[in-house]
């Protein structure tokens, strides 16, 4: 089942990663070039025999970018960037900024995030609330563990030269 949660602005650079880990560690993709402008913030889940929906799938997709449903869902469509670990439970998309590299904003910025997540909600979107930072953040089916990370490029520009921009990115969970 696919759901739209939410719609946040991202600048040039975004992070992906667990937002209880240290910014500077192995484990997090950062400083993640990316298309600038307003993006759709996507789940896909499917039910388990406990009537629970499980997030399988996390995506920001750019509004702007030339992307039918169609290939949201096809697999094949993305390229492989890399690994994420994941710890605390949780996994997500932060704008740049977000992640501070002084360790106490970012444990403050970290608590304020799992205090937004009500229980029973798998997911939590934060459009810059109280002061935060841009971020949207899922709960990874399995909890724990290393989870891939996709990307989808398009050109943006029409000219000859110009080069393929990241305009959608997703965690396979």
């Amino acid at each position: 089942m696919k759901k739209q949660v939410g719609v946040l602005t991202f600048g040039k650079q975004i992070t992906i990663a667990d937002p209880s880990l240290d910014p500077n560690e192995t484990g997090c993709i950062n400083k993640l070039k990316i298309y600038p402008g307003i993006y759709r913030c996507i789940l896909f889940s499917r039910s388990s025999d406990l009537g629970k929906d499980h997030i399988k799938r996390a995506q920001i997709v750019s509004v702007n970018a030339p992307i039918s449903d169609k290939e949201l869902y096809c697999l094949g469509a993305w390229k492989r960037l890399g690994t994420i670990d994941v710890e605390s439970g949780f996994a997500g998309f932060f704008a740049d900024g977000t992640r501070a590299s002084d360790d106490e904003v970012w444990k403050g910025y970290s608590q304020f995030l799992f205090s937004r997540i009500k229980y029973g909600e798998p997911y939590a979107v934060i459009d810059n609330d109280g002061g935060a930072g841009t971020a949207f953040c899922s709960t990874p089916g399995m909890n724990y563990g290393k989870y891939e990370v996709f990307v989808m490029r398009r050109k943006m520009y029409p000219l000859r030269y110009t080069p393929e921009e990241i305009v959608a990115a997703e965690i396979r969970f």
